[in-house]
Formats: C-alpha cells, sequence, structure tokens
C-alpha cells in the first residue's frame, strides 16, 4: 500500500494560511521523510515532490511514536 502527497502543494497552502511560517505538521512530516534511515518505510518519490509510505504498519507502529506530536 502506497501513500502519495503533494507536499509542495501543502506547503504553499499552508505558507498562506500561516504566512512564512511552516506549520509543525509539515516541519515532522518533512523531516521523516528526509531522514535516510527510514527510506525503507517512507522515502522521497522519483520526482521529489511527494512521498511514499512504503511499510504502513512500521510507519504507523515504529515511527510516528518517536515523532511525538506528529499529527499536531
Amino acid at each position: 500500500m502506497t501513500f502519495h502527497h503533494d507536499f509542495i502543494s501543502a506547503a504553499n497552502t499552508a505558507a498562506a494560511t500561516y504566512g512564512n511560517t511552516v506549520p509543525p505538521f509539515l516541519s515532522k512530516t518533512y523531516d521523516v521523510v528526509d531522514d535516510p534511515s527510514t527510506n525503507s518505510v517512507i522515502s522521497w518519490s522519483s520526482g521529489n515532490n511527494s512521498f511514499v509510505v512504503w511499510k504502513v504498519p512500521e510507519f504507523s507502529r515504529d515511527l510516528l511514536p518517536k515523532f511525538k506530536g506528529f499529527m499536531i
């Protein structure tokens, strides 16, 4: 199962909504996706403008708890 999200569009929407401040959710999402140690679970797409959750159970069980407040 994969989950695609247009990260650039979300960042642009957030910037328009919050001024130039990036909401914590987007910042934390970026950190998780950009971390090379998580690439087997979640990584950037080939176009680098979205991400793919490759292993949903592992993402939910292993990564989300490490990023407390991820779903703010």
